[in-house]
């Protein structure tokens, strides 16, 4: 046996080098009658450094494909289309991501965004974005998508021209905030009173602001504390937060294509209000389902 050739194995679609340690069951059967320890208990156990049930071979998190159990769940369910839609809840970044041909301009991305959300016929429009806590239990998944609070960012105003390669930057948590902050600066202008007309708008960050426009065509923005939630960090979260807040019977929409929103969106069916109804639209282009 040429024990200078080193075999490799594929696993979960990585690369593995396979090692042998020779004397590990001496080692094994040395441990057994020093500490009276059953060799067969021992076995019955990985022999691994963590549960391969938790990591892989290299320590990265094992994930399931959460993906699976919203189509378990589409062939379960039969529905009707909604009627009407009083209440859409949107995730912001979701539909951010969405956005083809990104405009130039900082205000005519929020311009772009805002009409985006108020496409919908509905009478209520809640545009939830993610907030970012340090240290957070989420700074591990953040690093695994290359996502960081790197350069810090301002957007002066409307006019300021976006970076050349947009998507690129919305891996900067800094530039995200400085981005949602903007928005709500923005939405509170009297420039985009066209785009809210008769609609309440809605954007939840650190806390939940809301626009409306008055008689004289004004744009009123307000600070909503019982809608602010400010101890959720995740979109998901606040976003059922919201729908569970809504203090009438609703139709509502929630659109996102998270499968973790539909997740806890159920367990959590009792918080509605009655005669509440919640439909989800998930997808994208061709792939849009409710």
């Amino acid at each position: 046996m040429d024990y200078k050739k080193k075999k490799k194995v594929q696993v979960g679609g990585k690369i593995q080098e396979i090692k042998i340690q020779r004397d590990l069951f001496g080692r094994m059967l040395g441990i057994s009658m020093d500490f009276n320890v059953d060799i067969s208990k021992i076995l019955s156990y990985p022999i691994t450094s963590v549960p391969l049930s938790m990591c892989h071979l290299d320590d990265a998190i094992c994930k399931t494909d959460k993906s699976a159990l919203m189509k378990c769940l589409e062939k379960e369910v039969q529905h009707e289309q909604p009627h009407h839609i009083d209440v859409i809840i949107i995730d912001g970044f979701f539909l951010l991501h969405t956005m083809k041909n990104v405009p130039k301009t900082f205000g005519n991305i929020s311009k772009k965004l805002l009409q985006m959300a108020t496409q919908f016929q509905a009478s209520r429009i809640n545009v939830i974005f993610d907030q970012y806590f340090t240290p957070s239990i989420k700074d591990y998944e953040h690093s695994q998508r290359l996502e960081s609070a790197q350069l810090e960012y301002s957007i002066t105003g409307p006019e300021q021209i976006r970076p050349s390669d947009f998507a690129k930057e919305l891996i900067n948590l800094n530039f995200k905030e400085a981005l949602v902050n903007f928005f709500i600066s923005h939405w509170a202008t009297d420039e985009v009173m066209p785009f809210i007309g008769n609609k309440t708008i809605y954007i939840n960050f650190r806390k939940c602001h809301s626009f409306t426009v008055d008689n004289s065509n004004k744009v009123v923005s307000r600070i909503d504390e019982e809608l602010s939630c400010p101890a959720h960090e995740e979109a998901d979260t606040k976003i059922v937060y919201h729908a569970c807040n809504i203090n009438f019977p609703a139709e509502i929409v929630i659109r996102s294509a998270d499968t973790d929103i539909a997740a806890i969106m159920l367990g959590n069916m009792h918080h509605l209000k009655s005669d509440t109804v919640v439909w989800m639209l998930t997808g994208t282009g061709n792939n849009l389902r409710n």
